[in-house]
């Protein structure tokens, strides 16, 4: 039998045409995607201190669609990811498509800072201040305070 004929290539084609489906209906601007209240779903609680927070609405399968920040004045800010094959978050777009920040990685998730455009382009005059995208190699939490990545079930220091 070649593998042509195999009989399993032709419902592998089928789950592909309908995962690239949802894909594409998950990134349309403007779509719903559920969120889930919990730590993990990406979304920052908003403080009684008057700060801006930010969430992050999920797709079915746990990748992040958009982040919407919730300014002090009540209006919001749409950003929408962008990613690589790895899905290490390599870029964020507003609405109308244009590039809002971008990212860089080594092979081991070090950030490679020259990629860095945007947003959160490191800043040498004020090196503490707070990250526009904390979610960056594969997907992870960044905590700019120690430089490592919250895995789920343990810290990893890209080095």
């Amino acid at each position: 039998m070649d593998s042509g004929s195999h009989p399993n290539r032709r419902l592998f084609s089928i789950l592909a045409a309908v995962a690239a489906v949802l894909v594409m209906v998950a990134l349309v601007p403007g779509s719903q995607a559920p969120s889930r209240p919990d730590s993990r779903s990406g979304s920052s609680r908003c403080r009684s201190t008057g700060r801006m927070c930010r969430s992050t609405p999920l797709s079915p399968w746990g990748m992040r669609i958009s982040q919407v920040t919730h300014n002090t004045d009540g209006s919001k800010e749409d950003a929408f990811y962008g990613y690589n094959p790895h899905t290490d978050v390599e870029q964020l777009t507003d609405d109308t498509g244009n590039t809002k920040t971008t990212y860089g990685y080594t092979a081991y998730g070090k950030n490679d800072e020259a990629r860095f455009t945007g947003a959160d382009k490191p800043d040498t005059a004020d090196p503490t201040k707070e990250p526009f995208n904390a979610y960056r190699f594969n997907s992870k939490r960044w905590d700019q305070h120690s430089g490592n990545y919250d895995m789920g079930f343990r810290d990893y220091s890209p080095g």
